[in-house]
Formats: C-alpha cells, sequence, structure tokens
C-alpha cells in the first residue's frame, strides 16, 4: 500500500507533522501533493500556528492575504530577502536592509551624513522599495511599491508607480538577489574624481545621487553579530571573531566608508566596502590584517579601543574602528 492510496484528510494530518521544508519537497513529489500542499488551508494553519504565536509581523502578514495558505506563498518565496545586503551602485556602493514592517517586506538604503566633527555624523535610512502582498481573488498577488531616493541628506523619498513584484525582484536565493527596476534612473553626470565630490556635495552634507540601473544584484552579507558571538562562549577567547560586525570610518575626501568585517578561514581580518570610496567597487577588500591584534604591527593600538558610535540600525549596532 502506497501513501498516495490514503484519502485527502489523511495525507494532510501527515503533512502537517513535517517540517516547512519537507513540506515544500513532498509537494515535488507528485502532481496530487502539489495541489493538496498549495491547496489547503488546513495544512498551513497547523504548520505555521506555532510561528504566528512567535511573530507579530507574520501575524500582520496574515492580516493582509486573510489565508495561511497565501501567507506560507508569501513566505516561501520572498522571507529569505529579510536581512543585509550589498550592492555595487555608483557612485559608492549600497547598504541594503531589507525587514518586516507591519506585515510588509521593506527595503531601506542605510548611508552616513557628514558633519566637521564624528559627533556630527549620523546613519541614515531611506526607502528604496515596499513588497505587499494582497488576496486577489483567492490568489496571491505581491506589488513593488519603488520610492525614489533624494541625494540631500535628510529629505525624504517620493512614491514611484507600481509594478508587480515578479516583474521587480528575480533569482532569489539565500545569499543573492536581482532588482530590476522598472527604468533607469540617472541622476546626470557622475563624478570619480574625489576632490570634486567633496566640494560638490560632502563638504555641504550631502551624499552623491546614485545611478540606479535597471538591474542590480545584491548579496548577503555574512558576520557574526553579536547575539551569535555571545551564543558562542568558546570564540570570546579569541577578540579576532569579536570583531566581526558592520563598521564606518572617514576616508578623506572620500567621505565615511561602510565596511563588513569578518574572519577568514585563513587566519586573517578582513574588511570588506559596502560604500565608500567611488573609485573601488563594492565588495572589495578594504584591508586584510593578521587576526592577532598583538602580533600584527598592521594594527596601531587606537584601533584596537574599538568603541561603539552614538547610532543604531533597527537593533544592530553601527560601531566605528577609529575613535
Amino acid at each position: 500500500m502506497s501513501i498516495l492510496d490514503l484519502n485527502d484528510r489523511l495525507l494532510v494530518q501527515i503533512l502537517s507533522k513535517l517540517s516547512f521544508e519537507n513540506i515544500l519537497q513532498a509537494s515535488r513529489c507528485c502532481k496530487r501533493l502539489w495541489g493538496l500542499v498549495w491547496e489547503s488551508e488546513e495544512l498551513w494553519y497547523y504548520v505555521l500556528k506555532d510561528l504566528l504565536e512567535e511573530e507579530v509581523v507574520i501575524r500582520q502578514t496574515l492580516g493582509l492575504v486573510g489565508s495561511y495558505r497565501l501567507l506560507a506563498k508569501f513566505l516561501v518565496i520572498y522571507s529569505s530577502l529579510e536581512g543585509e545586503w550589498a550592492g555595487d551602485i555608483q557612485p559608492r556602493g549600497q547598504l541594503l536592509r531589507v525587514e518586516y514592517e507591519d506585515g510588509v517586506l521593506v527595503g531601506k538604503i542605510y548611508g552616513l551624513s557628514v558633519g566637521p566633527r564624528v559627533g556630527e555624523h549620523r546613519l541614515i535610512n531611506r526607502l528604496l522599495f515596499k513588497l505587499v502582498p494582497e488576496n486577489y481573488n483567492n490568489e496571491l498577488k505581491v506589488t513593488c511599491k519603488w520610492f525614489r531616493l533624494d541625494s540631500a541628506v535628510g529629505q525624504g523619498s517620493r512614491e514611484l508607480p507600481d509594478d508587480d513584484a515578479e516583474d521587480s525582484i528575480a533569482d532569489i536565493r539565500m545569499d543573492e538577489f536581482t532588482l530590476i527596476r522598472s527604468t533607469e534612473e540617472d541622476p546626470g553626470e557622475v563624478l570619480t574624481n574625489p576632490r570634486d565630490v567633496y566640494l560638490r556635495y560632502i563638504s555641504r552634507g550631502e551624499l552623491p545621487p546614485e545611478r540606479l540601473p535597471r538591474r542590480t544584484t545584491y548579496r548577503r552579507l555574512k558576520y557574526k553579530t553579536q547575539q551569535q558571538q555571545s551564543e558562542h562562549p568558546a570564540d570570546a577567547e579569541h577578540n579576532d571573531k569579536l570583531l566581526e560586525g558592520i563598521y564606518w570610518a572617514l576616508y578623506g575626501l572620500h567621505g565615511p566608508e561602510i565596511i563588513v568585517v569578518t574572519y577568514n578561514d585563513k587566519g586573517k581580518i578582513e574588511g570588506r566596502k559596502i560604500t565608500g570610496d567611488i573609485n573601488v567597487p563594492c565588495g572589495k577588500v578594504s584591508f586584510s590584517i593578521d587576526a592577532n591584534p598583538v602580533a600584527s604591527h598592521l594594527l596601531p593600538p587606537e584601533v584596537l579601543a574599538v568603541r561603539q558610535a552614538s547610532v543604531q540600525a533597527a537593533g544592530d549596532e553601527i560601531t566605528h574602528v577609529h575613535p
């Protein structure tokens, strides 16, 4: 006797005992299971009820779609977008964070304003897109709402015409996805000379406008958060690993540069550019030093005194290396 000889109700009860990932695998086995998985409200109620009790934002998403089945579809397709991403946007690179707000996925660009003194620098974020799910004739419809970023620090964003999410976000993987705009947004002249950029923008407390191409590939930033580090107390013996995270520092006429610091498998502390120097592509190594800070003459004492900056982004501390 095959499991497929069971009636639909028994199959749903069996599937509801499986993990989220195993249910997805089972749905690919045959046409009957595919239909059963993606047409059953009862199945997804049992699978998602624990998650709904723990996550307020997921309950808010359920309120938008009004269906456990459609909520599951939305999570399967788009939940892997949550996190921090780097994009090689001209002329300075881009730090993108995707997170839930009021049940929708929101993409925000993070940067730093500039001022004559360190205390006057502040973290800023501006909307890039919102992914809004809805129940359209009992099927999932996701709209991508676009927002145009103004170049002046402190100004808001203006909303652009909506697109279908399937036309706006493609090739979604755990570590990479592609953002597709309906039109290329060209701010005009893109300055490449650091002094020109400084005189035109940074000295006035502004960031250079971004050239937003039609297609941009974003890559996930991988580093251990402070919470993850605290969950592995053995790593506390290695101060190098405690340095992992997102940092910023001032680099002359280029203004603030944001980097991600990680510990690689070759015994090095490595900093890769996210935003900053207009002549260095996003993702390139800014520095690589010996992981032992005592033995390394490349790491001066003042850099060891890593201190917290007075800015925070959604609970994650943004720190800077140079006091």
